[in-house]
């Protein structure tokens, strides 16, 4: 099974990946959506991507085909990223930078987020803060992974032990601020990392 772990590479790749694969390939927009949609009381969801995720409109597009009643208000917040990736994501500058960002939201009626980039669980507590407790924010990624494991069980493929997993992490960018922020979300010890490049890009 193949995952792609990221809402911007899901919205462009997915089908296009599938057709070519021959084992199940797993997107983390759907299950994000379907996941926000039992949440929501009122039916009106926030999306908080990327620049390119927003632009897909490939949230909207699911969660309407999944309920055509729901409206959905979608918000690009790209100074989230470099904040996760700076390693500031518990600082005071992050708690000011997601306020700021996410303002135009909170004269809505939204009661829902999805967190539609990998990057900004970390930032899950500030945005549950500023928003307050009426509003669910639903991570993407924990529902994906919730979906692939009752998959990997259902086909009788979950490892229940853990016995003899094998990880490996490669990274197209920095390998330092990869195992630090990695280690400090995943808690896996004695992380390796290995430096590659993809398609030209370093």
């Amino acid at each position: 099974m193949l995952v792609i772990a990221c809402n911007t590479a899901t919205a462009a790749a997915l089908t296009d990946i599938r057709a070519k694969l021959d084992i199940p390939v797993i997107g983390v927009i759907q299950p994000g959506s379907r996941a926000a949609l039992k949440a929501t009381q009122n039916n009106r969801i926030g999306v908080l991507g990327t620049i390119g995720t927003v632009q897909s409109m490939a949230y909207p597009k699911a969660l309407k085909g999944l309920n055509r009643r729901v409206e959905v208000d979608s918000l690009a917040c790209p100074k989230f990223v470099s904040v996760v990736e700076s390693r500031e994501y518990k600082s005071a500058i992050a708690k000011k930078i997601v306020a700021e960002s996410l303002l135009p939201l909170k004269s809505t009626k939204i009661d829902t987020i999805i967190l539609g980039c990998t990057h900004y669980p970390l930032l899950k507590t500030l945005i549950e803060n500023f928003m307050g407790s009426g509003v669910a924010v639903i991570n993407s990624g924990e529902e994906t992974a919730s979906e692939v494991s009752a998959l990997l069980d259902y086909h009788n493929l979950l490892d229940h032990d853990e016995i003899g997993v094998n990880h490996r992490f490669f990274t197209t960018g920095s390998v330092s601020i990869f195992q630090d922020i990695a280690q400090d979300w995943l808690d896996v010890p004695d992380m390796q990392v290995e430096h590659i490049k993809l398609g030209g890009v370093s």
